[in-house]
């Protein structure tokens, strides 16, 4: 009966060192911290090493003009460089992504195999007819879209019940199948979204 324990026990060990040798990194749950700098690239966010750690966020203007990072020089000069064209940046432990659109972050609220987050597309301008001297009059409207993003392959896809089930039919046909057999399927697909998270877990 002691044999038999001590083998169970070394195996235990053995299975138990080479998931962590394996995966060598830490499961993401929310109350996970990112460290703090720019990301340059999303290899830099899937890693969690971003390249640049010492900068500072410098708004361009207004609102309107977004912002732009400041960082120490890599010579000995001392000064500050800029730059605008990165994946994103954290900061106090949260992700923002960048919008590709007037050096616009957003804070990215649901992180897992796939990232969903907003993204500001620019906008729309709508007539509001015309004014008392006869000049059409137009205002400009923020546009919105939702994405997810497959940590796996960087890959970002527009956040809607085709396009979201078409992945799901790729990637995990139990859940897909699932999916199909939900009634108003197309109310709660987001919900899909948090399955397929916790069915994948990631790790940095």
């Amino acid at each position: 009966m002691k044999i038999i324990f001590l083998l169970f026990s070394l195996l235990f060990s053995i299975l138990t060192f080479a998931q962590q040798d394996t995966l060598g990194k830490t499961r993401y749950t929310p109350e996970f911290r990112f460290k703090t700098g720019i990301f340059m690239s999303f290899e830099e966010f899937q890693h969690n090493e971003p390249s640049i750690i010492n900068f500072r966020i410098k708004k361009k203007g207004n609102f309107n003009d977004g912002i732009i990072f400041e960082y120490k020089c890599e010579d000995d000069s001392n000064l500050w460089c800029e730059t605008e064209n990165c994946w994103g940046y954290s900061e106090n432990g949260n992700v923002y992504i960048s919008q590709k659109f007037a050096n616009k972050y957003f804070r990215i609220q649901i992180i897992g195999a796939l990232i969903h987050y907003i993204r500001f597309d620019g906008y729309d301008y709508r007539d509001m007819g015309y004014s008392y001297n006869y000049y059409m009059q137009t205002t400009a409207v923020p546009r919105f879209n939702e994405f997810f993003l497959d940590f796996d392959t960087g890959n970002s896809y527009l956040f809607t019940y085709k396009i979201f089930s078409e992945f799901l039919k790729n990637k995990d046909e139990e859940l897909y199948k699932k999916l199909m057999n939900t009634k108003k399927k197309k109310k709660i697909y987001t919900h899909f979204l948090f399955k397929y998270n916790e069915k994948h877990p990631i790790y940095f």
